[in-house]
């Protein structure tokens, strides 16, 4: 197997993981606000602390675990006006540009991200109200930049190798 299909293999694999999670994450957040609601309308008593998981917990997971998947599924937001009016040579050029500084961001946000996951994890931290330990989803963020920099990765590879070209950007 050529070193492009193996990459693309492992950047499916990552993103499906990642994209399995969010959807857990946004089925256990819907389920949870849902319990909050109805315990505050039916029982006149919220389910504490639901605002702070909420935020900490649910909302970065399905926030982040998209991102590689919107990158697979070649959903992000594009800029038609330049990339339309060019040749393919100079698409191709662009596209093959735009991943290596795209490449290049990720990785660093992915690294400094990593760090600070691995800081909040020393330092044990927690919801000043839950107590709920933090730290542990801190570590999606590297994760999900790292399965978005691998689908980055792919599409650079396939692009290098390849002589194809994306048709015109929908607007």
């Amino acid at each position: 197997m050529r070193l492009a299909a193996k990459l693309d293999t492992l950047a499916r694999t990552v993103t499906a993981i990642l994209a399995a999670i969010g959807a857990v994450a946004t089925a256990v957040m819907i389920a949870h606000v849902l319990a909050d609601v109805l315990g505050r309308m039916l029982f006149n008593h919220p389910l504490p602390g639901t605002t702070n998981l909420v935020s900490t917990w649910w909302l970065p997971v399905v926030a982040l675990a998209g991102l590689a998947l919107a990158a697979r599924k070649d959903e992000h937001i594009q800029a038609s006006l330049l990339y339309n009016p060019m040749g393919p040579v100079n698409r191709r050029r662009l596209e093959i540009l735009d991943s290596v500084i795209t490449l290049v961001a990720l990785v660093a946000i992915g690294w400094c991200s990593l760090e600070r996951a691995l800081r909040a994890t020393s330092l044990a931290t927690s919801d000043p109200i839950t107590g709920l330990a933090v730290w542990p989803v801190v570590f999606v963020v590297p994760l999900a930049f790292a399965g978005f920099a691998l689908e980055v990765l792919s599409t650079l590879v396939r692009l290098s190798t390849r002589k194809e070209v994306r048709p015109d950007v929908r607007a």
